[in-house]
């Protein structure tokens, strides 16, 4: 058996911390052999969350191999990244979301409108609700101050225009 989606972390200030996180990881390879379950070290990774310009750095050693360190990951369907800003999280949802708006656009563009709307609200809502607390945020986007509701409000409308049957086909 292998662990999927585990997640092990820390708050690091100092070298100390780093020592307690590499034995957590210890650890955890314990519990592994315990439970007959299995992490693949190379399936790991690590990444820091701060805006400190020179943050504590570890080095992290489960099964003997280094951790990648990764600027960003994404973790049960959000994006997080280690300046712990959306922006990657918002763009990546609205181009999924505007690309299953155009494909119920394209394939159900004869059907009535309450198909469509089905189709919106089993294809498209789902993707821009989950983790919906995210486009709460006002978030600093492309050099202005933008809140990110406004790009999620824009597949919405596109949306509404598809499920009312007002969207031109292309």
């Amino acid at each position: 058996m292998f662990a999927d989606d585990c997640l092990l972390y820390r708050e690091i200030r100092d070298e100390y911390d780093t020592r307690i996180l590499q034995a957590d990881f210890d650890s955890l390879q314990r519990w592994e052999q315990d439970w007959s379950m299995a992490f693949n070290p190379s399936k790991c990774e690590a990444i820091t969350f701060t805006k400190k310009t020179k943050p504590m750095k570890g080095e992290y050693k489960p099964h003997s191999q280094v951790l990648t360190t990764v600027p960003s990951a994404k973790y049960p369907g959000v994006h997080l990244n280690n300046k712990l800003s959306w922006n990657n999280h918002v763009d990546i949802t609205t181009k999924k979301a505007s690309q299953t708006v155009n494909f119920v656009r394209r394939n159900f563009l004869t059907c009535p409108s309450h198909i469509r709307e089905q189709c919106y609200k089993t294809l498209v809502r789902p993707q821009l609700e989950y983790a919906s607390t995210v486009w709460d945020n006002s978030v600093k986007r492309h050099g202005a101050t933008e809140n990110a509701g406004v790009e999620i409000a824009g597949v919405d409308r596109t949306g509404g225009k598809c499920r009312s049957g007002k969207s031109r086909s292309r």
